[in-house]
């Protein structure tokens, strides 16, 4: 199973079928046999993807969820250099009372 959207790449189940023969007096075969479980049948069946769905999968599926990732940690480190920049910048210049944008060296 992909862990990202779940889908199943690979699947088998199985079944046994299973009859307990129990000890029995009256019948001769079965006087001196302890109880137990035997496996009368088994079936499996099983699937698996082909290599070349499990490529065509990763380059449809995986490969834009990665983009969108990187993009979003593109899009973050910008936001944060942007902001550095703002606060820098608020930082530098400071507001008047009249609200003029006045540096902070000017003594006036």
């Amino acid at each position: 199973m992909e862990p990202m959207t779940g889908a199943v790449f690979r699947a088998s189940k199985r079944l046994q079928m299973n009859v307990k023969i129990v000890k029995n007096n009256d019948v001769e075969q079965l006087k001196n046999m302890p109880s137990l479980y035997f496996p009368m049948f088994w079936v499996e069946e099983s699937a698996e993807i082909t290599d070349h769905l499990a490529d065509q999968f990763k380059s449809e599926v995986l490969t834009p969820v990665t983009v969108a990732d990187n993009t979003l940690i593109a899009l973050m480190a910008a936001s944060g250099f942007a902001a550095v920049i703002c606060f820098l910048l608020a930082a530098k210049f400071k507001l008047s009372s009249n609200g003029k944008m006045i540096s902070l060296n000017d003594t006036s």
